[in-house]
């Protein structure tokens, strides 16, 4: 039986020479040694440095030399602890530090403008004006006409027998008349259904016109009603190379939309055709349609579709991710 020393040598480019030193007892060598090694995910050990003059982390350089995450082949490497950012004077393309850990985030977004409507709010008087091709269904400074403002009480019968105003009685009630505006008060047990000086609190006092999209602005205390519009509700629940894959799939969304031609009338760096194309029904005289500063915080149409892009990210190789955290062979 010969002896024979078997030294297996093993170089990582950037991680230095690993050697490995084994003895066989055979006549010949028929095995074969696989080496797996597992690099420090946010170290510096690569030795590389970036477009920006900042040492990469071994997470972008491995992942981007590998092609384990395809997109990341069109990004730089920025030392931010965000996930992404896309520049518009230069047209580069970053990812940060935030990208290969986790996003998990769950949020409802809701169109404000796409067929909603004002109501009269809590007093039920009107204090909106309808513009644009918006339909006004009760003047400024009116109620619902004719809504109910006084009921019989417990006996069964109307007390009040001095109306104010052109309160009106119908039936066994007493209406508010065509102004819509309660004036008269109630005798006896009779009951106050509106009280006097409001109108039937939350009416429909203007609706979208022939466009579908809400234009005018809610004054006093009219109110926004959202009750029939479109919700989005979007989840995100992604780590590693997944995470990464989503950052690129978001900042190259927001790319592609501050690049296309047209008009763009409400300077949210879309065009008005896209959005009036899109099936998110997205206002292109409204630059935040589903109010993303009010549910993410900041924003405009432009984040909600690169949010709405995190959904389907580009393609990764999980076969090739080394990762010592979070990666998919680890």
């Amino acid at each position: 039986m010969k002896k024979i020393k078997c030294v297996v040598i093993v170089f990582l480019v950037g991680l230095g020479i690993i050697s490995v030193w084994s003895q066989f007892y055979a006549e010949e060598i028929t095995k074969s040694v696989n080496v797996i090694y597992f690099f420090p995910r946010d170290g510096y050990q690569n030795g590389q440095v970036g477009g920006e003059g900042q040492s990469l982390r071994n997470w972008f350089y491995y992942w981007k030399e590998g092609n384990v995450v395809s997109d990341l082949s069109q990004f730089e490497y920025k030392n931010m602890a965000d996930y992404g950012e896309y520049n518009p004077n230069t047209g580069k393309l970053y990812v940060g530090n935030a990208v290969p850990a986790s996003d998990i985030y769950s949020v409802t977004f809701k169109n404000q403008y796409y067929k909603t409507f004002l109501t009269s709010g809590p007093d039920g008087i009107t204090n909106s004006s309808a513009i644009e091709d918006d339909v006004q269904l009760i003047p400024i400074g009116k109620g619902k006409p004719n809504s109910t403002a006084i009921t019989a009480g417990a006996d069964g019968k109307i007390d009040t027998t001095t109306l104010s105003g052109d309160d009106t009685v119908i039936g066994n009630a007493i209406t508010t008349g065509p102004d819509g505006i309660c004036q008269t008060t109630k005798a006896g047990d009779d009951v106050q259904v509106i009280a006097v000086g409001n109108g039937e609190p939350n009416s429909i006092i203007i609706t979208a016109g022939s466009d579908n999209f809400l234009h005018s602005n809610k004054v006093g205390d009219d109110v926004l009603d959202l009750s029939n519009a479109i919700v989005v509700n979007h989840s995100i629940n992604f780590s590693g190379i997944d995470c990464c894959a989503e950052a690129c799939v978001h900042e190259l969304k927001h790319k592609e939309l501050y690049n296309m031609p047209g008009t763009d009338s409400d300077g949210d760096h879309i065009p008005d055709s896209y959005e009036l194309s899109s099936s998110y029904h997205l206002d292109p005289n409204k630059s935040d349609t589903y109010d993303c500063a009010g549910t993410i915080g900041y924003g405009t149409d432009n984040e909600f579709l690169a949010r709405m892009a995190e959904k389907t990210p580009g393609p990764r190789d999980a076969s090739k991710d080394w990762s010592d955290t979070n990666g998919k062979n680890w």
